[in-house]
């Protein structure tokens, strides 16, 4: 009769260890789904970061050729000055000669 109440409490121990078994069990279950999600969470991002990082190299390359693209227009600013230059040294030229043949022929 004396092993009967020490079984019985054995039962409540074993039972509480259960209980406290499966708490843990679902804890670490939880857990496993929240680090899956994170996982997959740090796996966009990751993808993330490497489409803006080719995006940044496009756009570097957008920079320079746009940089090219200005430097040529400069030099061809330049050039038409140059050229609005002479055509009005032309032009100069073409106004003192007809004055100085509208002179000789006086």
């Amino acid at each position: 009769t004396k092993l009967l109440p020490q079984l019985q409490e054995q039962v409540l121990t074993l039972k509480a260890q259960l209980e406290a078994a499966e708490e843990r069990a679902l804890d670490a279950a939880r857990l496993s789904g929240i680090l899956q999600a994170k996982e997959q969470q740090f796996n966009r991002l990751v993808h993330v970061e490497e489409e803006l990082y080719n995006k940044e190299l496009e756009l570097a390359k957008v920079n320079q050729k746009s940089t090219e693209q200005m430097v040529k227009v400069e030099r061809l600013h330049g050039q038409i000055s140059a050229l609005q230059q002479n055509d009005r040294k032309k032009a100069e030229e073409i106004q003192a000669l007809t004055s100085q043949t509208a002179r000789l022929q006086a």
